[in-house]
């Protein structure tokens, strides 16, 4: 029979912890409750918070209690095994540390050929180093200081003679030198003690384990059975970060809740969920979902426990600490407007500079240089502090460089109508179709699409895309897969099949629109708006 046993004591976060090393057992371990079974050590007031914390699981679960208060008591807790009453049932034993992930079969390292008088771990770190006590421990005329050392975290050993006797000189050791001798605890806790008996005993292997077993792993691989997230002891919260994140690449799925990018005001500033189980409060968080209306977050160094109404418009959070109460309401979606061919922006004849406010989520697009710049300088001006998106690119069907014919910025724009400088075309003529005596130069510009613009920036909704493009606009709108539709859509429809020509493509472009829900609101002599019809 194999045994796999985990110790829970002090923090109660660390249930939390334990659930997603359950939950990775239960999915990945191949678990045969005929041959493995599970004992979790903990305290009598855990218990009962473990029992219902993992009820469902069909796994074998027993418990081990014993009645332990500190940090230090709380680690070396997992010495106490052979004091387990029903050991004697095991031949195979494999210790687990709260913060770990299972990615597949366990039954791997129990088939291993393993020595009695072994304890298998993972390399890590050097004697030398204070983490594992240095000098204070170590006589270095005897043991090389570049000795490789090895994380207390993950302990595989057979129920054997030796390996009870080693467990037994760690806690001597350890009674003699924090009890007796009243020297510090060390930073890793019993770890040093765990490993400086091993070494001195060589009842240890440092090397089997490495191909089957990986601290804070960046990418998930096959050949992993265990993944380990250490850091300093107790701190709960980049642990439960780090796992949470790691567990959605081993499942390879994205968790969707009902409050992804939902926004909501926190006393006299905002939390945001976004997606995958991240979010935006005071620096970065992460946040799980407990029940239907009842959310977990991590987030400014604190756990909260928030309680959701029924629309999930409102809620009450309970910081897990203190008890300290905070109520939020959620904040309407604030619009995002993306506008291609912005020019400077405040213009008589800009349909936004003059209704959108310092909420608005801009996405603003002009390729022509001198233009972009005052179109900076103007929103700038209007809005401080702003997370206005400005592209100086030319939009089209396709990403790469185009040839523009743009009105020259050596022209006296105050003899000409006021639109003169807004003429810039992909088609050669145009400006000097609108005004002959107008000065025009030839420019290359880089180009971008509709689509491409929406993923770089994240973009999940769109309340107004305007176009106005002087003839370009056809290609543009067509060539946008509206896989996220915008609310309303206004273009330019003037020139799009010719200096000032209207036809084919313009009823091509409408019928495209009709067909994807969209109903035509209103059309001018230069613009035509289509509503998505919700």
């Amino acid at each position: 029979m194999n045994l796999i046993y985990i110790c829970i004591f002090y923090q109660e976060n660390y249930i939390e912890l334990l659930k997603l090393l359950i939950t990775s057992m239960s999915a990945n371990a191949n678990i045969n409750k005929d041959t493995t079974e599970i004992l979790l050590t903990t305290s009598p007031e855990f218990k009962p918070l473990i029992e219902k914390k993992l009820e469902g699981f069909d796994l074998t679960i027993h418990y081990y209690i014993l009645d332990l208060h500190t940090i230090f008591e709380a680690a070396c807790s997992r010495l106490e095994i052979f004091n387990y009453i029903d050991i004697h049932k095991y031949e195979n034993i494999l210790y687990l540390d709260t913060d770990i992930l299972l990615n597949s079969d366990v039954n791997v390292l129990f088939n291993l050929d393993l020595a009695s008088d072994k304890l298998y771990v993972l390399e890590e770190g050097t004697i030398g180093h204070e983490y594992w006590e240095g000098e204070r421990f170590y006589d270095f005329t005897i043991h090389n200081k570049n000795t490789t050392a090895f994380t207390s975290g993950i302990l595989l050993f057979k129920n054997s003679e030796s390996i009870r006797s080693l467990f037994h000189s760690i806690k001597s050791h350890i009674i003699d030198d924090v009890y007796t001798k009243k020297n510090s605890i060390p930073l890793c806790l019993d770890q040093p003690f765990i490993v400086y008996n091993a070494i001195t005993q060589n009842k240890y292997d440092n090397q089997i384990l490495k191909k089957y077993v990986e601290n804070n792993p960046s990418h998930v691989s096959v050949d992993k059975i265990v993944y380990h997230f250490p850091g300093c002891p107790g701190f709960y919260i980049s642990k439960m970060s780090k796992m949470t994140e790691f567990w959605k690449k081993m499942t390879k799925e994205i968790t969707k809740t009902v409050l992804d990018n939902k926004k909501y005001s926190w006393e006299n500033s905002f939390i945001t969920f976004l997606e995958d189980g991240e979010m935006n409060a005071f620096g970065k968080g992460v946040f799980i979902q407990e029940e239907t209306y009842r959310f977990q977050a991590n987030f400014g160094g604190r756990i909260h426990s928030l309680v959701f109404n029924s629309d999930y418009t409102e809620f009450i959070s309970t910081r897990q600490d203190d008890g300290q109460i905070v109520k939020g309401v959620v904040v309407p979606m604030n619009k995002t407007i993306i506008q291609i061919g912005s020019h400077i922006g405040d213009t008589i004849n800009d349909p936004i500079f003059n209704t959108v406010d310092n909420n608005t989520k801009l996405i603003l697009v002009e390729p022509v240089p001198f233009l972009f710049k005052e179109l900076q300088i103007n929103y700038n001006k209007k809005f401080e502090n702003n997370t206005i998106v400005f592209i100086n690119k030319a939009v089209s069907d396709f990403i790469g460089e185009i040839e523009m014919t743009i009105p020259s910025e050596k022209n006296d724009f105050s003899k000409f109508p006021f639109w003169a400088s807004q003429l810039s075309s992909v088609n050669n003529d145009h400006a000097v179709g609108h005004i002959s005596n107008l000065l025009v130069e030839k420019i290359n510009v880089q180009t971008t699409t509709i689509n491409e613009i929406v993923k770089e920036y994240n973009i999940k909704h769109i309340d107004l895309l305007h176009t106005d493009t002087e003839g370009h606009d056809y290609t543009i709108l067509m060539s946008y897969n509206f896989e996220i539709k915008p609310k309303q859509i206004i273009f330019e429809h003037k020139h799009m099949d010719g200096l000032f020509k209207t036809g084919i493509k313009y009823d091509k472009l409408s019928n495209k629109l009709l067909s994807l829900g969209y109903k035509k609101i209103q059309q001018t002599g230069e613009d035509t708006t289509f509503k998505l019809d919700m």
